[in-house]
């Protein structure tokens, strides 16, 4: 319950408040990858940016694709207002494709977070990486995203089928929350209401029409979980859980002690009101009373 309080503060907060994110798209084009599918990434993306609050006090987003090297399509400020940035996002055409080389494009990812290319420096900073498969190098791929994280950078893993090594998913978000798997292109659609509120806590509309559901026999999920990988990093979001869990534990006990001085007032308050005051004439109106809720 504390948990769900916690959440409902933040939630308006954000709304009133606006919250600040440059949120880099980085999307396989490799060879595995058809043309179909690759619509399907666009469309994925389209989808949650049209449910962002976009703007340069909100929301910039920039997007990259990649195969063997990536290409950058546009930067944060290249498209400041949604409807342009849908455009341009919907137009966005595949190429040849050739292997994966995925460690090359967060590090293109990473170079983009800076004044040149639209960046805020007091803006959070979100990568989220779409692929269907291994990278063509797994060391460099897990070194460059721990670059990214250990420049304060949030990545999220979007996993589209079979991996070969399903931990690299995992060494590209660096915790399980941060990961999310489809068994196909087809189904991508369904991580939309999933993700958006997690990059906009404010949207209030997130669901896309029209998406198939991924067959239950599948064995995928929204979320994976490995279990050599979740002992890894229990301890450290063991700290974590106990610092929100003292905070909100806080929160709620300060809320129940203004509820009970109200509450203290009120019946102090009703106490005498129940028994008239010696100055109220019988056959007069008494004066007003003011109640406070």
């Amino acid at each position: 319950m504390y948990r769900i309080i916690a959440v409902v503060i933040f939630n308006i907060l954000c709304s009133v408040m606006g919250i600040k994110k440059d949120i880099v798209f980085l999307i396989d084009t490799s060879a595995s990858i058809s043309p179909t599918q690759f619509q399907h990434s666009i469309d994925f993306v389209y989808n949650i940016t049209n449910f962002l609050r976009i703007g340069t006090q909100d929301i910039q987003v920039s997007v990259v694709l990649y195969d063997k090297k990536p290409i950058g399509v546009f930067d944060f400020d290249t498209y400041i207002n949604k409807q342009s940035l849908l455009n341009a996002i919907k137009h966005i055409h595949k190429g040849i494709g050739a292997s994966t080389n995925t460690a090359k494009a967060l590090d293109y990812s990473r170079a983009l977070f800076n004044l040149q290319n639209g960046s805020r420096s007091n803006a959070e900073k979100v990568v989220v990486t779409l692929t269907d498969g291994d990278s063509n190098d797994r060391i460099s791929t897990k070194h460059s995203a721990e670059l990214l994280r250990n420049n304060n950078v949030t990545v999220y893993g979007v996993g589209v089928g079979d991996f070969t090594h399903r931990s690299e998913i995992f060494d590209i978000a660096g915790k399980s929350e941060n990961v999310y798997t489809v068994g196909g292109f087809e189904y991508i659609c369904n991580l939309v209401p999933v993700m958006v509120p997690v990059l906009d806590p404010s949207a209030t509309h997130h669901i896309v029409n029209n998406c198939p559901q991924e067959p239950s026999t599948t064995p995928h999920s929204t979320t994976i979980l490995v279990t050599n990988y979740s002992a890894k990093t229990s301890s450290e979001d063991k700290g974590k859980t106990g610092i929100i869990a003292g905070v909100t534990a806080s929160i709620s006990l300060l809320s129940l002690l203004l509820l009970f001085l109200v509450l203290r007032r009120k019946c102090s308050r009703k106490r005498k009101i129940e028994s008239p005051p010696d100055d109220i004439i019988v056959g007069q109106a008494p004066r007003k009373t003011t109640f406070i809720n």
